[in-house]
């Protein structure tokens, strides 16, 4: 078995807007708790998923008072037994669900073995809606989102994964961008350096004429999360 190196560098940079404050968060890929120490406090409550045994250990130890945690692999179905692999740089945030997503950049080598959860159930689980979704699983985003109805979810921050492969990345971003605008760059790339944070926001929840106003501003180029942090703030403020 590969020796997994558990740090928080890299774990991704996901601003949460003001007007989910006090709502619901769900957290996909906990790791080692990057996200849940910097932002669970904003939330009225919080549902991590981290199906690594020592990472949910880490998560659980934080004793957040708010949060509680799932140790499972998000998955299009529900309790199934799936391996966990080693990705190359055998670093616990890039450890995947063995499936049809993944490529030669992880190997056959078992971390341990996992149950699957499924959207309907994390969604039943707070009651049917979602404020705000944080998502980083290693390719794991496409079985879990595909074919499912997302409207119930207001902001989807998701950090998407070339190595899926450019069909299922494509129809990913099209299968979300049916309920959800995009703020961010839907392009596929295929480079290590291209799994960049983008933000979906839900159709129903923000008015056309506000996107435009948010696609207008937001350039995801340089420092793109910074930006879009003091323009959330101004239109909350309005």
């Amino acid at each position: 078995m590969p020796v997994i190196e558990y740090k928080e560098e890299n774990l991704g940079n996901y601003v949460v807007p003001n007007d989910v404050k006090n709502g619901i968060c769900v957290d996909i890929g906990a790791n080692v708790g990057g996200f849940l120490k910097k932002n669970a406090y904003k939330f009225q409550k919080v549902h991590f998923y981290e199906p690594q045994s020592h990472c949910f250990e880490i998560c659980s130890a934080l004793k957040i008072s708010n949060a509680t945690g799932f140790k499972e692999a998000v998955y299009k179905n529900c309790n199934e037994t799936l391996s966990m692999v080693a990705h190359k740089n055998f670093e616990s945030g890039s450890v995947a669900l063995k499936s049809d997503t993944i490529n030669e950049d992880w190997d056959n080598n078992t971390i341990e073995e996992v149950k699957t959860v499924d959207l309907k159930t994390v969604l039943q689980r707070v009651d049917g809606k979602i404020d705000f979704m944080k998502i980083d699983c290693e390719t794991g985003e496409y079985n879990f989102f595909i074919n499912q109805n997302l409207r119930p979810i207001k902001y989807i921050a998701m950090e998407p994964h070339w190595q899926m492969g450019k069909e299922k990345y494509d129809e990913l971003f099209s299968h979300i961008q049916r309920t959800h605008y995009l703020l961010g760059d839907a392009t596929w790339h295929e480079s290590p350096s291209s799994n960049k944070e983008v933000l979906f926001v839900n159709k129903e929840t923000v008015g056309y004429l506000r996107f435009i106003r948010l696609r207008f501003f937001v350039k995801l180029i340089r420092n793109p999360w910074r930006r879009f942090s003091r323009i959330m703030s101004k239109i909350s403020a309005d």
